[in-house]
């Protein structure tokens, strides 16, 4: 099977991190820093062409880096809104910044993994209730979900290239698969 350059980036890297962290959240911790801070540029323009002429919805660390780099000009000078990170965690959205360069009415989240979903929703039911942007869909790098959504896109998604049973459940507005990955 041939697959996209940046896909096979992801699978090696998850190849790599699974050797010495084969579970639990510091397996994801070391996947969000590659994907943050040492995957490159490639991946990045990768996925923004996927996501095509929406606004950008960020959050956390990988929304601060890609509006960094979209500010810096490294990535094209898109849209975003970029909210504080730890929602998945706290419940709480607060938004840290809005870079318009035109008006447009739909967007897109943008983040570097998704598990449950919770920051996803979230978010996207912020922007619903505050503004008059749709977000109807996710795209990430890695999507981790055993379950396939339709609302979800991504650059590589786990269960695509490995057998593995979950462990865990999901539950709307619950962190307690976390303990058990």
């Amino acid at each position: 099977m041939k697959i996209h350059p940046q896909t096979k980036q992801i699978k090696d890297a998850v190849d790599q991190i699974l050797i010495d962290h084969p579970r639990g959240e510091d397996f994801f911790n070391v996947l969000d820093e590659y994907i943050r801070d040492k995957a490159g540029l490639d991946l990045f323009k990768h996925a923004l062409e996927q996501i095509g002429d929406n606004i950008l919805i960020l959050s956390g660390g990988f929304g601060i880096s890609v509006a960094s780099k979209i500010r810096s000009g490294e990535l094209p000078n898109i849209s975003y809104m970029l909210f504080r990170g730890g929602i998945r965690k706290t419940g709480l959205v607060i938004i840290n910044d809005i870079h318009l360069t035109k008006p447009l009415k739909t967007g897109v989240f943008f983040d570097d993994t998704i598990y449950g979903g919770r920051t996803f929703r979230e978010i996207q039911k912020w922007v619903h209730d505050v503004t008059d942007v749709k977000v109807d869909k996710a795209f990430v790098i890695y999507d981790g979900r055993p379950d396939k959504l339709d609302d979800v896109d991504s650059v590589f998604r786990f269960y695509d290239f490995f057998k593995a049973d979950p462990n865990y459940k999901f539950e709307a507005g619950s962190n307690s698969h976390l303990e058990n990955i």
